[in-house]
């Protein structure tokens, strides 16, 4: 029984991407493909679900193609991250999104 709705959530968060005016197509495609590895890798829907929306923010904040960003993109992010009122455990989870994200491209 899933009464957190993980699943419709998980699909939601699908369809944002994929309806984000926000979100270049080469990142749509990136993102896509990280869910498919994340399924491969025996992630749990709730946990992707997670996922899928910090890599979301990140897109957004990098405002340009994973393909182009550098690691002093990067790192600025994660400088800005640090810096906000975000919870610790918030901040761990999107940089580990991060290093997810890297090993599957």
């Amino acid at each position: 029984m899933d009464i957190h709705n993980y699943k419709q959530r998980f699909e939601r968060s699908l369809q944002r991407i994929k309806d984000s005016k926000e979100i270049t197509d080469d990142n749509k495609k990136t993102i896509l493909n990280f869910k498919d590895y994340l399924l491969s890798e025996g992630i749990g829907i709730a946990k992707i679900e997670r996922y899928l929306g910090d890599v979301m923010k990140f897109s957004k904040m990098l405002s340009k193609p994973f393909s182009e960003a550098t690691e002093q993109d990067i790192r600025a992010i994660i400088g800005k991250l640090n810096q906000t009122d975000l919870s610790e455990e918030t901040k761990k989870t999107f940089k580990i999104m991060l290093r997810k994200r890297n090993l599957s491209l």
